[in-house]
């Protein structure tokens, strides 16, 4: 069915495709990982808790696309750009902080803090990475390319690695000598 829906004059070219389903990615890293499930993980049931979030998810991807691209005319390279820098911040500081940020604070200023936090890392992540990739000559790329790439596989697959790897043993804190 995606096949059919990109390729052949589909619905999304390939770019527009890969813009969406990183616009759905970025969906999840707030919702699971910088807000840890909320407002779902207080549903009781465990099927409407499931069926719920991935409506918001997929329903939150879908409508920011078509508001930003349908609507907003921005390039899907500029969106996975910016989402992948919000989504390479939404792991550093949901995974790597840990709620560093916001140790003691109710939960509604916890969400707040947590998501002023990822936005502007996310900020000084783009800006930064799209001054140095002004220097460069792109033949085949584009700079909005390479900082979509730069934030989802270099600085979020290093989030990921470090963490799970940093906290297995041996290089835990309490393990045994």
């Amino acid at each position: 069915a995606v096949y059919f829906m990109v390729e052949r004059g589909g619905l999304l070219s390939g770019p527009e495709l890969g813009a969406l389903l990183v616009l759905t990615g970025l969906c999840q890293v707030g919702i699971y990982v910088v807000w840890r499930g909320w407002p779902f993980a207080g549903l009781g049931r465990r099927w409407v808790r499931i069926l719920s979030a991935n409506v918001a998810v997929v329903g939150g991807a879908s409508l920011t696309y078509a508001a930003v691209h349908v609507a907003g005319g921005v390039p899907p390279a500029v969106i996975t750009a910016v989402a992948g820098q919000l989504i390479a911040a939404g792991l550093v500081v949901g995974i790597l902080f840990e709620g560093w940020l916001q140790t003691r604070l109710p939960p509604a200023a916890e969400r707040v803090v947590s998501l002023a936090a990822v936005i502007v890392l996310a900020a000084v992540l783009a800006f930064a990475l799209e001054a140095y990739a002004g220097t460069l000559v792109w033949e085949r790329a584009t700079a909005d390319d390479w900082v979509g790439h730069v934030g989802l596989n270099a600085l979020g697959l290093a989030v990921i690695l470090h963490v799970a790897i940093s906290r297995r043993w041996p290089f835990t804190s309490g393990s045994p000598s």
